[in-house]
């Protein structure tokens, strides 16, 4: 698990019972799902507007002492992040198979 994985857990479990910021629920969707860097300046920038403290996001302690459930979120966070990434490179065609496979096709 790398820091950007951290960062990803951190920020879905800060989330869970809130609403998304409206003006930026695009750009959170995306930093979950590993489509845009969570890097250092956007973890900062986060931490400091919305008050989670300085290194709040960062904090791999945290992550290292879960209970098998939040084990398996953070993995489910993981593989949907790798999934992400790997569709948006794929042909349409493709996209829709793996939709049909899974039961999610239009």
């Amino acid at each position: 698990m790398d820091i950007y994985d951290v960062r990803r857990f951190r920020l879905k479990t800060w989330l869970e019972g809130r609403k998304f910021p409206p003006k930026e629920k695009s750009y959170f969707h995306q930093l979950l799902n590993g489509t845009v860097s969570f890097g250092e300046l956007a973890a900062h920038r986060i931490e400091a507007e919305y008050g989670l403290g300085n290194g709040y996001l960062d904090a791999m302690e945290c992550v290292s002492t879960m209970d098998e459930s939040d084990q398996e979120k953070m993995i489910r966070v993981q593989l949907i992040g790798a999934i992400t990434r790997r569709l948006h490179a794929m042909p349409l065609e493709k996209i829709r198979a793996i939709a049909m496979l899974i039961c999610v096709a239009s």
